[in-house]
């Protein structure tokens, strides 16, 4: 069920009944017919969804999210130590883990990323872990890193080998793992350990890119195997979420202290922001982490606002 109906809710509800577009399943509502405000019109995206999740079973703190091959959205429902699974058309699919100390279950989920043969690999910082189930939510096996070692994964990206590139703030490197869960390499830059503690990471695995934001530096970082650039800026206070447009070449980060979207290109010039502190559509509280589609909608976990809003081109 969506959100409690407030001023701006009802303006959109108004709109869609006089435009004679239906609710998406109880999920929320198609909404890119109605006029954006200008904020949204100047970075040139609309808003598209809201997703709070089913009857019954709202969002809780959602940090992180994924799209599916077919277009479907993998939330790390982190409030209710979950999988939340909604299709595109935005009818809710199932869900998976559940709170526990079991080998399928889930205490704190932060990152997520699918597979090409749509396994979810699924980063719980609480158990320490990458859990990594097939496409219906069953359980596959467990990436607990090197034997002996603390082993704190903050992010996990796939590539279309279905590597697994995995962020250990433990040793500060991205370890990679091959699709049956096995440890091949580590990959690290000349930087990284003087960009401690980063919190989301996306990878351009065509460039042989990756791009990282860390809570303790107001800034981004891009690196490869033989080079890394720290890109600071003054806008952001405490950057939380990232995604890389591939055919735009654009770098999205979430700033969870000013509640807002920033965009930048690759090479860290700044091209523009929206949102701001509150519940309205076009508004935030804590966004977290950032998804992209080669479809071109933008994925925005609100956390505090327990919900997943949309964008699109």
């Amino acid at each position: 069920m969506l959100l409690k109906m407030k001023k701006w809710f009802r303006k959109y509800c108004l709109w869609l009944a006089l435009l004679g577009l239906p609710a998406l399943a109880g999920i929320g509502f198609l909404i890119n017919s109605v006029e954006e405000p200008e904020f949204i019109k100047y970075t040139q995206i609309k808003p598209y969804n809201v997703i709070t999740g089913p009857p019954g079973q709202r969002l809780k703190r959602p940090t992180a999210l994924a799209v599916g091959l077919r277009g479907e959205v993998y939330i790390a429902d982190s409030g209710n130590h979950r999988i939340t699974v909604i299709e595109e058309d935005g009818r809710y699919a199932l869900n998976f883990g559940g709170p526990g100390s079991g080998i399928a279950e889930l205490q704190e989920p932060v990152s997520i990323d699918i597979a090409p043969n749509g396994n979810v690999y699924v980063a719980d910082r609480s158990r320490k872990e990458v859990i990594v189930y097939n496409s219906g939510g069953g359980y596959l096996f467990t990436i607990s890193g090197d034997e002996g070692k603390r082993f704190l994964p903050l992010s996990v990206n796939i590539d279309s080998k279905s590597n697994a590139y995995v962020f250990d703030a433990g040793s500060q490197k991205f370890k990679i793992y091959n699709s049956g869960g096995k440890k091949t390499s580590d990959y690290t830059a000349k930087q990284l350990k003087s960009f401690a503690g980063i919190s989301a990471a996306d990878i351009d695995f065509e460039n042989k890119s990756i791009y990282g934001v860390a809570s303790e530096t107001p800034g981004f970082l891009r690196f490869s195997e033989n080079s890394a650039k720290t890109l600071r800026h003054g806008v952001l206070v405490n950057p939380r979420g990232i995604a890389y447009n591939r055919s735009r070449k654009i770098v999205y980060i979430s700033d969870s202290s000013n509640d807002k979207l920033y965009s930048f290109t690759v090479n860290g010039d700044y091209l523009g922001e929206f949102g701001g502190s509150g519940d309205g559509f076009g508004e935030f509280s804590y966004p977290a982490g950032l998804a992209y589609d080669e479809r071109g909608k933008l994925y925005v976990a609100d956390r505090d606002n327990n919900r997943v809003v949309i964008y699109s081109y």
